[in-house]
């Protein structure tokens, strides 16, 4: 089908895709500008289509197994002062960060965020968060012991 891309997800997850009350599909929808259809109940879960532009639905695809099937995940470590910073104005830079490497990026006691997806992208993402997290550091004051886990991993 042109412009399009199916996938099942097991009934299991279908919970994971949906999310409370659909936000979480109109959340994939917004963030990678496809719109997504539940073509048929099946007795091995639902039938998805992605509708949209090539590199949109190929993002979308990623990031919806990333959030149902993830092959891998890590937990950054970050300083508390950085959430606000991590998540941006409306959440706006959390979004960027998961549209951009394809990865469920959840920020967890303020000081960790998790990654979960393929490999590739966890360590995109990863990469992504440190940088961020570096370069706020290169032109701020250090916060003791931060700078040096950074760099480390870096």
């Amino acid at each position: 089908m042109a412009n399009s891309t199916q996938l099942y997800i097991s009934p299991n997850k279908v919970g994971i895709f949906f999310g409370r009350v659909g936000k979480t599909m109109a959340r994939i929808e917004r963030l990678f500008n496809v719109e997504i259809r539940i073509e048929e109940n099946v007795a091995d879960g639902e039938r998805v289509t992605i509708y949209g532009r090539d590199e949109n639905r190929k993002r979308a695809q990623e990031y919806v197994k990333s959030l149902c099937y993830p092959e891998t995940s890590v937990t950054v470590p970050f300083p508390p002062a950085m959430l606000s910073e991590l998540i941006g104005r409306n959440g706006t830079n959390h979004q960027w960060l998961a549209a951009e490497s394809g990865t469920v990026i959840a920020f967890r006691d303020g000081t960790m965020a998790e990654i979960r997806g393929s490999r590739a992208a966890v360590e995109l993402a990863r990469h992504l968060v440190e940088e961020q997290v570096r370069d706020h550091y290169s032109s701020h004051p250090v916060v003791e012991g931060w700078s040096e886990i950074v760099e480390r991993r870096g």
